[in-house]
């Protein structure tokens, strides 16, 4: 029996391996095709390249991992059936579950490892790929001027260049509008017949050499302070001009630019902000219930009545809502409990009653809307944090629930390799990350609560699971032609 546990460990281990590298390899394929654009033409150093694979790659874990789990135990466990192994452990007494047990073992290991990557490995790697994407996203494109067409890869200059020389440095009718000063717009004009661009040995400036041109510069038109010459002409036979790159060049900016993401938190972060949230979501709820109760009240209450208790807590946002207004010189708190308290004034007290009473009415409505939407933008960042809360522990039994369903499935297809494994293995984690997907969004557009938008693809693929387990422990043949056809003779009738 220990031979037959290390050889089955063997068995599943090689293939682990081998899925996992593979799926992680086309998955940062994807991310370099998504990023693709952003990556090419600035110069990267290849050591900045690298590093921002390796963290794509750890963020990518979570995809690969039960991809990983769930092709390679297919393959094992069909391979096993496929070369009989199977038959001969049944024959030997040792059921299918007995021979699943090491590799459930090793599937729970890994399924622990995976929370514990999740939770602490993966905050920081989020956390470090977003940060060097954030710099390669400020980082300008390299020096590359193309002819018959406009180059504004230098801030704060426009350069076209008509005809571009075999050796990439000369040029010829080059023209340079100056932006550098942008309240003046383009108003400063060279034009030159030819021109020699070079690199500084730092590479911080860009040098530009012009023959036989012309600047003009007409400055002092827009700010008037020499009203008498408003436009500047200059001839010259050679001029150098130079580009400072040093702001084109990249950088690792501040790294607090990208801080305080859920997905940078480990489980006991989240549930702070979760408590500091809920706080704020308490508190609104608490506010806006009372200001619909001060409301109300009014037209229950007389001029002489208690006023409604409200915490010094709350007080703070709430408009007074009792409407008084000057007549005769001192203040009139208006009582609403007699519907004929307005015959007791005149025309003009009556309109000043109205309008105030409308004012407040607006104003406390404006108050309501504002917590409201305050409102909504909590429970939406309560939505967002459970989601990687539950994230976390989702990615573990995912592993778990995968392998269940892949390993009877591959005892009972009997086919082990790349093959027909690949393709069931593709069917069903495409099912379990569309619903996974669905359920996340459907969790951010707060349509379902953060537990059963995360957990909905577990619930709903773990029956699947034990169901193929308990047919494979049972032998029993669900994926050969003539199960259905017999079943479906036996519903139309035929023998």
């Amino acid at each position: 029996m220990k031979k037959l546990t290390i050889m089955v460990v063997r068995a599943y281990l090689g293939p682990f391996i081998l899925t996992f590298f593979i799926s992680l390899f086309v998955l940062v394929m994807q991310f370099l095709w998504k990023y693709i654009d952003q990556l090419v033409g600035k110069g990267l150093e290849t050591s900045i390249i690298l590093e921002l694979l390796f963290y794509a790659s750890a963020t990518l874990v979570p995809m690969a991992l039960p991809l990983a789990i769930l092709l390679s135990s297919i393959m094992t466990m069909g391979s096993l059936a496929e070369n009989l192994e199977l038959v001969a452990a049944k024959s030997s007494g040792i059921s299918l579950l007995r021979l699943m047990r090491p590799l459930m073992f090793l599937s729970t290991i890994i399924s622990f490892t995976a929370f514990l990557f999740a939770n602490y490995g993966m905050p920081v790697a989020n956390y470090k790929l977003k940060s060097l994407l954030f710099s390669i996203q400020r980082t300008r494109p390299a020096i590359d001027i193309p002819e018959g067409a406009f180059y504004d890869g230098i801030k704060g200059f426009e350069i076209f260049i008509r005809k571009k020389e075999p050796d990439g440095k000369s040029f010829q009718d080059v023209l340079i509008y100056d932006h550098s000063k942008d309240m003046y717009g383009a108003s400063s004009v060279t034009m030159a017949r030819r021109g020699i661009l070079n690199m500084t040995d730092d590479n911080r400036f860009l040098v530009l050499r012009l023959y036989q041109g012309m600047r003009i510069d007409d400055r002092n038109f827009f700010t008037k302070e020499r009203e008498g010459l408003p436009l500047y002409r200059e001839t010259f036979s050679e001029q150098q001009v130079l580009f400072d790159l040093s702001s084109s060049k990249f950088s690792r900016n501040d790294d607090g630019l990208v801080k305080n993401q859920y997905s940078m938190m480990t489980v006991g972060q989240l549930n702070q902000v979760n408590e500091e949230l809920q706080t704020d979501v308490d508190y609104l709820n608490t506010n806006t219930s009372l200001m619909m109760q001060y409301i109300s009240s009014l037209a229950d209450r007389s001029s002489n009545e208690q006023q409604v208790a409200i915490p010094d807590i709350y007080k703070e946002g709430i408009p007074d809502i009792d409407v008084y207004t000057e007549i005769e010189d001192r203040p009139l708190k208006v009582n609403f409990s007699n519907n004929q308290f307005l015959n007791a004034f005149n025309e003009e007290q009556v309109q000043m009653i109205k309008t105030s009473a409308l004012q407040s009415a607006e104003e406390i409505k404006s108050k309501i809307e504002e917590h409201k939407s305050l409102l909504k933008g909590k429970q939406s960042q309560i939505a967002k944090n459970r989601v990687e809360f539950h994230r976390k522990y989702s990615l573990s039994i995912a592993c778990l629930i995968l392998f269940f369903i892949g390993a009877p499935l591959g005892a009972i297809i009997r086919k082990g390799g790349l093959g027909l494994p690949l393709i069931f293995c593709i069917v069903i984690f495409i099912i379990y990350y569309v619903i996974s997907t669905i359920g996340e969004k459907s969790v951010k557009q707060l349509t379902l609560s953060p537990f059963m938008g995360m957990w909905i693809s577990t619930f709903i693929l773990l029956p699947f699971g034990l169901f193929l387990t308990l047919k494979a422990s049972t032998d029993s043949p669900i994926f050969t032609a003539e199960t259905y056809t017999h079943f479906f003779k036996k519903i139309f009738g035929k023998d």
